[in-house]
């Protein structure tokens, strides 16, 4: 009796279209936005630029369905886990840390500062950022909200208030990834947390 041909395996199109996304992010983050090609994605994964193709008619499709799923998982991510922390300081402060840098050069910023910089001159990627900063004032918004709601923190305006805090954050990140001995992280979150003990009235917990 022969023996069994073992069945090939085969990627469904939601997997492919993840491991596509998932190079994608690999090789902007070491070419950088400008300069990434469908061919060097499909040399990460040792497939055919026609693969690429398939699931994707342009790079502009492929950069923009990279950044968006990107960002929704740091979105999903942090949400999920304030869900989780009860008092609204401790919820504001792990805002405030899943929001840092966890490094010098850490590829979540390195990855955000490259579309800044490109969405001075693509409506796209200007699209896509904007979406993300407001996802992000959302998200402490909500810490805000809840947080004036149970008489913890004081704010007229909670989404004014969240906007100051992440515009805050945004210019301190940049001087920790970006530029070395400007400024460390372990400052960044203490100067950040004194902020937004200024800016909602409540005593903040600060480490030595």
């Amino acid at each position: 009796m022969p023996a069994a041909v073992p069945a090939r395996t085969r990627i469904d199109a939601e997997e492919r279209r993840q491991q596509i996304l998932d190079a994608t992010r690999r090789v902007t983050l070491q070419r950088g936005l400008h300069d990434v090609r469908i061919a060097d994605v499909a040399a990460e994964l040792r497939v055919s630029t026609g693969l690429i193709h398939y699931h994707f008619d342009t790079k502009d499709e492929l950069l923009g369905a990279m950044l968006q799923h990107t960002a929704e998982l740091e979105i999903d991510t942090v949400v999920e886990r304030l869900a989780s922390i009860d008092e609204p300081p401790a919820r504001l402060d792990a805002a405030i840390d899943a929001y840092l840098p966890s490094a010098r050069r850490d590829p979540s910023w390195v990855l955000w500062i490259d579309v800044w910089g490109e969405a001075l001159r693509d409506a796209n990627l200007r699209r896509i950022s904007k979406v993300l900063d407001e996802r992000w004032v959302e998200v402490f918004a909500s810490v805000v909200e809840a947080g004036v709601e149970r008489g913890v923190f004081h704010s007229r305006d909670p989404l004014a208030s969240a906007w100051r805090l992440c515009a805050l954050l945004d210019g301190l990140g940049l001087q920790v990834v970006l530029h070395q001995g400007t400024i460390s992280r372990a400052q960044m979150r203490r100067h950040v947390r004194l902020a937004a003990a200024n800016e909602l009235g409540y005593e903040p917990t600060l480490e030595p």
